[in-house]
């Protein structure tokens, strides 16, 4: 848009699902549960939470890459992955 000026780019997004025994059985999702070394009484307790992440750039292809996309992307899944898992992360000086 003509004169708008973002104030930070976005290069990534992430979103999460949990998955509870309700509505999703441990039989309904068992094969995927399995190879993950989850067990019937993990999954009724925790349940499983599901990260995904995309790189937000249509043009990535294209781009002239002064970024390094692979490592900022994997820091922002730890990142992300901290704040779903350990809330508190960031008060934690050896976690920053």
């Amino acid at each position: 848009m003509r004169g708008v000026t973002a104030r930070r780019a976005v290069y990534f997004f992430s979103s999460q699902s949990r998955f509870r025994y309700l509505p999703h059985s441990y039989a309904s999702i068992e094969e995927i549960l399995s190879t993950l070394g989850v067990n019937r009484k993990e999954y009724n307790d925790e349940g499983l939470i599901v990260l995904r992440s995309v790189i937000m750039n249509p043009f990535y292809d294209a781009a002239n890459h002064k970024m390094d996309y692979l490592s900022e992307f994997v820091k922002h899944l730890h990142r992300t992955a901290r704040e779903v898992f350990n809330p508190d992360a960031d008060k934690i000086r050896s976690l920053r």
